[in-house]
């Protein structure tokens, strides 16, 4: 079954970014698409949160990075 690429999705908001060679990509959705057979969506939109300190734009807090890190292996794995 020919599949559309992904660049001509018309949710997708800019452009994509392959981080580990046809495995992994970032990328940003106007809208949360669905995985399927193919193609396994992983959005953060509910578990990476910015803490702010003194009101500033300081790094995301560690704990919350290291979370998303074991997320993401386990998917990957």
């Amino acid at each position: 079954m020919a599949r559309e690429p992904l660049t001509q999705n018309s949710n997708l908001h800019g452009r994509v970014a392959e981080i580990i060679p046809k495995k992994l990509f970032f990328c940003a959705f106007q809208n949360r698409p669905k995985s399927d057979r193919y193609t396994d969506y992983y959005n953060v939109d509910d578990e990476v949160h910015y803490d702010s300190f003194y009101s500033d734009f300081g790094p995301l807090n560690l704990s919350v990075l290291y979370r998303f890190c074991q997320n993401l292996t386990e998917r990957l794995e």
